[in-house]
């Protein structure tokens, strides 16, 4: 399993995230490899309330090794508009959480990450630029942006709206079963 310090992970993000990379040719090879890990052609998908699609490169599982963070379930996106407006970041933050929250609940964590990122992609190489929220729960089990006072909110329990790039649904309960069930030597993504 991943261990950073969530403090860490979010001070070099901007730092990692401009590298350049050859791409390789193929499907599902990765185009680019990011500080989160490798980008493939093909893509999860989140269906938002309103029906809207958006790229999902990764649902995945963080432990930080700081001791004073709580584990953490990332979604990263593909974000319709440049990372670097960070208010349209945390805007559609609001608007994806309905979405990944049955995902956080199943995955039994007090925080979440919700990553925007831009891949760009060219014959000759590619780049990604991400920015990083944190979603917290409360001791009244709201959740809520942290550095915000306004709660997210809720999903639709039990509700899967994440989908594989074959179509198939990412599980809940499968999340679950990883978490429950998880070492030290493993990621899920």
């Amino acid at each position: 399993m991943v261990r950073r310090s969530l403090l860490t992970l979010l001070l070099l993000a901007p730092l990692l995230a401009g590298c350049d990379l050859r791409i390789e040719r193929g499907d599902n090879r990765p185009v680019h490899i990011g500080e989160f890990g490798p980008y493939t052609r093909r893509t999860m998908t989140a269906v938002l309330a309103d029906g809207e699609r958006v790229p999902v490169y990764r649902v995945k599982y963080w432990v930080f090794e700081n001791g004073q963070d709580p584990p953490a379930l990332q979604i990263e996106y593909e974000a319709p508009f440049p990372v670097r407006d960070t208010l349209r970041v945390r805007a559609f933050a609001r608007r994806l959480w309905p979405t990944f929250m049955p995902y956080v609940k199943g995955a039994l964590t007090d925080a979440a990450l919700v990553t925007a990122t831009n891949l760009v992609v060219t014959p000759d190489s590619a780049r990604s630029e991400s920015f990083t929220v944190v979603a917290e729960r409360s001791r009244w089990e709201e959740w809520r942006l942290r550095g915000e006072a306004e709660p997210l909110e809720p999903g639709v329990l039990g509700r899967e709206r994440i989908f594989e790039p074959d179509g198939t649904p990412l599980r809940i309960q499968a999340l679950r079963t990883f978490v429950e069930g998880r070492d030290t030597t493993r990621t899920r993504e």
